[in-house]
């Protein structure tokens, strides 16, 4: 494994590049590089004109981004990031606060904390776990929510599930749409399947069933058309 390190963009903090995916990598297994800000640590050896630790060297910046190769993993923690991902990639997770990001392709994106601005596509799957964030997406499998907040546009995602309180989804076509919680708003062209449990929320679409096969609570859940 090589390790990348290179300045951050906020005084007093230090982000940190792990790549992997180098010789010893076992076959099959997909390589992986991590971004994550770091509490500042004193002046490196570059900084002081000293020698670099061996095997350590100049990386790429999450502001600026990297290219997945292989479908490797990407893992980007640290507060007001702005990665830009391209290439074809695995696992890409962002977690932190108020990450503005880009991610080109990707098996699966997994989105915590809050805050945070995600877009692109095409992608397998999405996660989003926090508060307000928002993603607009090329969504073609699950895409699974949980928190408050949120304003989601994917395109034909296979499922949705919304849990919490506030969210606001738009979707071309969804095969299943799950809703649980309060004052989420969902507008959609097709769906199959639609169940609603809670209160308050919202859910129209204009191609599919007359009404929800499942309503518990006082929800609005119709074919507009």
């Amino acid at each position: 494994m090589r390790a990348f390190s290179f300045p951050w963009v906020a005084v007093g903090v230090l982000c940190t590049v792990l790549l992997s995916g180098c010789a010893g990598t076992s076959a099959g297994s997909p390589s992986a590089w991590e971004t994550s800000s770091v509490p500042a640590q004193g002046p490196t050896d570059e900084a002081t004109g000293g020698s670099a630790p061996a095997g350590s060297t100049s990386g790429v910046d999450p502001v600026d981004g990297g290219r997945c190769v292989d479908g490797e993993d990407v893992v980007v923690r640290g507060d007001a990031l702005s990665p830009v991902v391209t290439g074809m990639c695995g696992r890409v997770l962002l977690e932190g606060v108020g990450i503005t990001a880009r991610i080109d392709s990707a098996r699966s994106v997994e989105v915590l904390g809050e805050d945070h601005h995600v877009s692109g596509g095409p992608w397998g799957g999405l996660t989003v776990e926090g508060q307000r964030t928002t993603v607009n997406g090329d969504v073609s499998g699950t895409v699974d929510v949980a928190g408050t907040e949120f304003a989601l546009t994917v395109t034909q995602p296979s499922q949705v599930t919304i849990r919490g309180e506030g969210t606001t989804l738009s979707a071309d076509e969804v095969t299943r749409l799950e809703v649980f919680g309060i004052d989420h708003t969902i507008t959609a062209g097709t769906v199959a399947e639609v169940e609603v449990r809670g209160h308050n929320n919202t859910l129209t679409w204009s191609e599919g069933p007359k009404k929800a096969q499942v309503n518990e609570g006082d929800n609005k859940a119709v074919r507009t058309q």
